[in-house]
């Protein structure tokens, strides 16, 4: 994988130096409020009055994008589409222009048809093939290196083009025009953290003494994967409910399923990614594909046999040898304590709720440290035992134990 690039370099940063104007206006103090010049929009009957009074022409929708729609108009641009097609599906649905159409249509996707053309709510590969990707256009870490190239020269475009929009529909200052370049701003923000998290977490996981390539590349599709269906949350089935051909309540609804989707794109952000409870989930749900049940049962039994053994040995006599021979066997039950706890707490992550539950904060590397630990120990009994998971310490190394 090729080394991150700075973020000063970054899109958002790109914009920014161009004038842009993306201050927040997102409330500190609730999760679905946003703060204009005359208060706070905390809920749909807020923004519908909101809407009616400020954006009379039911446009805001064109104009405000989240991740998804984002790279709905991405994918487009760059596909081969029939424009015809196209517009005759806007006049159909009484949508005026296609801009508004690929933002509507963004809404069939869970997945955004530029990572994954296989449209359902989780590939069967995902589920079942812990050696494949979770994105059909992103097979390899090696297609994700051109890919990131291409995908960051598209994201500069798209932003430059579209502010550009903003920028001839409202007046600079207005709300409008400031909410409508917040959302762009953290939709391409959103995106590049998410490409540069995939390509730490595969630079973590690949690294020597991690996991084999194939299984690193499908745990950081699949942990990407999780994190846009955490943020696409909002947008499901808001379609199914649009009054066709009322613009009104199609620029509300969308609206505020965009407003809540950038809600969450912030709380990501600021958990680095990593640490939001629904990658701690899919990290234990893929260590339960991969570690055999039997190499935790044999973890298990093996605490249970040293303490015996140091019950034992502290019967001995108190020898120099006896010493150090108890210090270290206190260390090794210590150590493997610490995986079985792993474990439990990895269980529990599974058991108490789904992928997208507000569980608490675990730190990511401890989670990392103890998940890579059995996973290097089952991989080296099963090379020097063949299909025997019997305990051997010389077969774990316990040293990148947090």
């Amino acid at each position: 994988m090729s080394e991150e690039t700075s973020s000063n370099n970054s899109v958002g940063s790109s914009l920014s130096n161009k004038g842009v104007d993306v201050t927040a206006i997102l409330s500190k103090t609730s999760d679905h409020s946003i703060k204009t010049r005359n208060g706070a929009i905390r809920n749909s009957t807020d923004l519908n009055s909101w809407l009616t009074k400020h954006d009379k022409s039911n446009e805001l929708f064109r104009y405000h994008v989240d991740f998804h729609a984002m790279m709905e108009h991405i994918f487009h641009s760059e596909a081969s589409m029939d424009s015809l097609e196209l517009m005759e599906k806007c006049h159909k649905a009484r949508l005026r222009t296609v801009g508004e159409a690929i933002t509507v249509s963004s809404y069939d996707h869970r997945i955004p048809l530029l990572l994954n053309s296989i449209d359902m709510k989780s590939s069967p590969l995902m589920e079942t093939d812990t050696n494949a990707s979770c994105f059909d256009a992103i097979q390899s870490p090696d297609e994700f290196d051109g890919f990131k190239q291409s995908f960051r020269q598209s994201l500069f475009e798209f932003g430059k083009n579209h502010q550009r929009m903003v920028d001839t529909c409202y007046a600079q200052g207005s709300d409008l025009h400031r909410i409508a370049s917040e959302s762009l701003t953290e939709s391409i923000s959103f995106a590049e953290g998410l490409m540069q998290y995939m390509g730490k977490t595969y630079k973590v996981y690949s690294a020597p003494n991690g996991l084999e390539e194939n299984h690193a590349w499908h745990l950081t599709t699949a942990l990407a994967r999780r994190l846009i269906e955490f943020v696409g949350e909002p947008r499901l089935y808001v379609t199914s409910g649009i009054m066709v051909g009322d613009l009104a309540d199609i620029n509300r609804r969308i609206t505020m399923a965009s407003f809540r989707s950038l809600d969450k794109m912030k709380k990501v952000k600021s958990l680095n990614f990593e640490n939001v409870p629904c990658v701690h989930v899919e990290l234990s749900r893929f260590f339960f594909k991969i570690v055999s049940p039997e190499a935790i049962e044999t973890l298990q039994a093996t605490a249970e046999e040293l303490k015996e053994d140091l019950a034992e040995m502290n019967q001995m006599s108190n020898s120099r040898e006896a010493a150090e021979l108890l210090h270290q066997q206190i260390q090794m039950k210590n150590q493997i304590d610490a995986l079985v706890g792993g474990v439990a707490t990895m269980k529990r992550y599974i058991t108490e709720g789904s992928f997208n539950a507000e569980m608490p904060t675990v730190k990511g590397s401890k989670l990392r440290s103890q998940f890579l630990c059995i996973y290097r120990w089952q991989i080296a009994t099963t090379r020097r035992n063949g299909r025997s998971s019997s305990f051997d310490t010389q077969d774990i190394d316990l040293r990148g134990m947090d």
